[in-house]
Formats: C-alpha cells, sequence, structure tokens
C-alpha cells in the first residue's frame, strides 16, 4: 500500500513519519525547503512530550503532484484555506477508487471536495492533539490527545500501524459529533495567537480561560440549536469544560494535566501562522461558529470578535501580545 501525504507541514510530517516507522511505503509531497532540510539531517525527526524521539530516515519526498496517481491513499493535511485547490489537484491525478483522508480541523473545507462527482473514497481522520513544526525536518507532538478516524475497514492497516507508535486510536460512529467537540477545543487558537504566549501560560491566566469559556459557551448554543451532541473527546465531557476553565488560577493549575497534557514550549499552528506573516485559518474555526449563529439567528459577540481581531492581526493592522483586558475590552 502506497500512502501519499499530501501537505508535509507538522502534523502531515507526524503522521507520515510514523507510518514509515511502521514499514509502511510513504511519500510526503512539500515544499523544496523541507525536502532540503530532511535530506540535510538524514531523516526526519519525530518527538514527542512523552520522552520519544526518532529519526525517521529515507523517507520519499517529492514537490510534484504528479505522485499522487501513484496512491492507494492519499492523506490530506494542508491547510483549509487550500482545500479548494487540493480539490481540483486530487481530481486531476487519483485514480478511481483511490481513498483520500481528511485531516482539515474546523468546519467546511471538506465540502470543496465533497460535493464533487468523483470515484474517490473520502474519510476523515480528526486530530486532537497539537503537533509543532521546529525548523522544517522536526515535528514534535506537544499534547495529549487521540486520532478519531470513522469508517475502520477501510483504515484498519492504518489505525493499526498508527496504534503501534503509541498513539490513541479512536474508532467514532458519528465522525461530525467529534469535528465539533474538536472544534469547541479549537477555538482556543486564535485566543492564543493574540496572546502571544506559549499555550500553558496563556491557559494558566483566568481571564483568558472566561474568554475561551465563553466562546465555548456560544459553540454549545449553536450546537444544540443544531441537535448535534458534542462527542467526548477529553476526559471530561464537552458541555462541562467551561465551567472548568473558569477556576481560579490555583485550582486550575493543580487539575488542568488531568484535562489535557501541555508542553512548556507549546503554542498554536494559528499564532504560528500569523509571526510569518500567514493567512490563517480563523474563519473555519471561531468563523465557523459565527456563520452558523447567523443562520440560526444566535448571538455570537466572542467569537465574532476573536475573529476580527485575528484577521486585523493578519494584516498587519494589529501586533500580537494582547492582554486578556485587550481582548475582553474589544468584546464588549
Amino acid at each position: 500500500m502506497h500512502i501519499v501525504v499530501y501537505g508535509a507541514g507538522a502534523v502531515g510530517c507526524f503522521l507520515g513519519g510514523s507510518l514509515h516507522a511502521e514499514g509502511h511505503l510513504v511519500t510526503l509531497i512539500g515544499r523544496a525547503q523541507t525536502k532540503d532540510a530532511i535530506n540535510a539531517q538524514q531523516g526526519l525527526r519525530l518527538s514527542d512530550y512523552i520522552g520519544r524521539d526518532l529519526l525517521i530516515p529515507h523517507i520519499r519526498f517529492e514537490t510534484s503532484e504528479a505522485v499522487l496517481a501513484e496512491a492507494d491513499v492519499v492523506i490530506i493535511a494542508v491547510k483549509c484555506l487550500a482545500m479548494e485547490q487540493v480539490s481540483e489537484r486530487l481530481l486531476h491525478f487519483c485514480r478511481p477508487g483511490t481513498r483520500v483522508i481528511c485531516l482539515q480541523n474546523g468546519i467546511g473545507s471538506n465540502h470543496f471536495l465533497t460535493r464533487q462527482q468523483h470515484d474517490l473514497i473520502v474519510l476523515n481522520l480528526i486530530v486532537s492533539f497539537t503537533v509543532t513544526q521546529y525548523g522544517h525536518a522536526h515535528v514534535h507532538r506537544s499534547s495529549s490527545g487521540a486520532l478519531h478516524l470513522e469508517t475502520p475497514q477501510h483504515l484498519a492497516t492504518i489505525a493499526e500501524s498508527l496504534s503501534e507508535q503509541q498513539l490513541d486510536i479512536r474508532i467514532e460512529d458519528n465522525i461530525e459529533s467529534v469535528r465539533w467537540a474538536r472544534l469547541q477545543l479549537s477555538l482556543n487558537n486564535a485566543i492564543n495567537a493574540l496572546s502571544g504566549l506559549p499555550l500553558r501560560d496563556q491557559l494558566q491566566q483566568r481571564d483568558y480561560r472566561r474568554i475561551l469559556a465563553s466562546a465555548m459557551q456560544e459553540l454549545l448554543h449553536v450546537s444544540d440549536a443544531q441537535a448535534i451532541r458534542l462527542a467526548q473527546i477529553t476526559p471530561i465531557p464537552a458541555r462541562w469544560i467551561p465551567p472548568f476553565l473558569k477556576q481560579p488560577d490555583w485550582l486550575f493549575r493543580h487539575s488542568a494535566n488531568w484535562l489535557v497534557e501541555v508542553d512548556p514550549i507549546a503554542s498554536s499552528a494559528m499564532q504560528a501562522d500569523l509571526n510569518r506573516g500567514k493567512m490563517t485559518e480563523v474563519l473555519y474555526l471561531n468563523g465557523a461558529v459565527v456563520e452558523a449563529g447567523e443562520k440560526l439567528g444566535i448571538a455570537t459577540p466572542v467569537n465574532r470578535a476573536l475573529c476580527r481581531l485575528v484577521g486585523e492581526a493578519e494584516a498587519g493592522l494589529r501586533k500580537p501580545g494582547l492582554s486578556a483586558e485587550q481582548i475582553l475590552d474589544e468584546i464588549a
């Protein structure tokens, strides 16, 4: 089985490297600078917050999308913003019956592929942990979390291999309930990006957590109105997370690792995008809550403000490094 990972960023390299370590034929598609960096250190380095550190040698890397024609399975690990273009390339190159696994976080980006008339088998895999990229040839799993898969008969071999790499694999009957539960957690990406702080430092400040709890509560109102019951992907149910976040700092710090383990230096991918001057996925995350709220007549002022603030940062009109008080002032 030939697995092609389309998008050799942090998550794509981590999953592709893990599958290569289990003996699969894996090809990464990405930029020349990543290929050069991997060649320079004679392999792709994988590490994680529990102490694993591996160098994965001899992994195939291509910069041309033509290799998609060889794939039995394609793992799409690009940003939501790239999905329209990627969908066109998949339909052009892939053979009928190719299994295409979409990793995109947020709501709406997969529609570019699923609404097309094609002979591809489109599946979903939701990643509920954080992967950080250090340079171009080192990826680091920086938080706890699982891989949530649908349709196990199509992904059984891949699931077994990833499980051998000490990853928590969960087979889901209702992938949309998992997608919305993952979105609830991802609403913090915008807050973290605007703060400019490592995730752990940001989450240890109650006022930032109060903003996150309010953004999450808006999502819960929207999901309730759509009769979407959020899956439980953390040790506590989704509905309990907002009040948990509002605890005093001393109590939260005592219990936070029980909810999710995070490296001290980890930050969100959205923060990395802002630091590199790239467009973010905020419209597929907080923006998805705003859009759903507009359709349902539900106010979402917190998520709307976060979208605006991130948009201003993308445009260079505002620098990251906002205090919680500054964000709260913009919401009021």
